[in-house]
């Protein structure tokens, strides 16, 4: 649905009632910085944004396989890859997410990271990576089928994987 967003003051990126069947690939193989989601890749707020998050992700059927190479960092979440929140706002929260239904094409991987050294990735069923130090992010009553393959064999950086969210700080 979106590859950046860039929220502004008030503003959030709202997204509903939505069905999505994608296939996401990244091939590359050197250090670039990579981040696919379902719905978004990457959002950002710098400005001050509303209280519920800058992405909201309401009722949406999201089918979705994502394959990324990189030897950089990679962020990959079922709606959301990497979602920025770091503001001086206290009020503005990184995700709202409900009623939501995500799952992997038969056959195939939610998430598969293919390179086998990688600086750092995140990755996680509906978020790879939240970034949210003013608020709270709300995750609620969301279905998530589908596997993660992480292939790396040397991770230079912290990194993280997990069913709902790779890591929300």
């Amino acid at each position: 649905v979106a590859g950046y967003v860039q929220g502004i003051v008030s503003d959030a990126v709202a997204i509903e009632n939505c069905a999505v069947n994608a296939s996401i690939a990244s091939t590359g193989t050197g250090y670039i910085d990579v981040s696919m989601g379902g719905l978004v890749a990457y959002a950002a707020e710098h400005n001050g944004g509303s209280y519920e998050g800058i992405v909201f992700a309401m009722m949406n059927d999201v089918t979705v396989s994502m394959e990324a190479a990189s030897t950089g960092n990679i962020y990959a979440g079922g709606v959301a890859g990497y979602i920025d929140a770091s503001t001086e706002d206290k009020y503005v929260g990184g995700i709202y997410s409900a009623v939501m239904q995500v799952k992997a094409p038969a056959g195939k991987d939610l998430i598969k990271l293919t390179s086998k050294n990688v600086n750092r990735f995140y990755v996680g069923g509906v978020a790879g990576r939240i970034v949210s130090p003013r608020a709270v992010s709300k995750i609620g009553t969301c279905m998530i089928d589908g596997s993660i393959d992480v292939a790396a064999e040397n991770v230079a950086d912290s990194s993280a994987a997990g069913g709902v969210t790779g890591e929300i700080i």
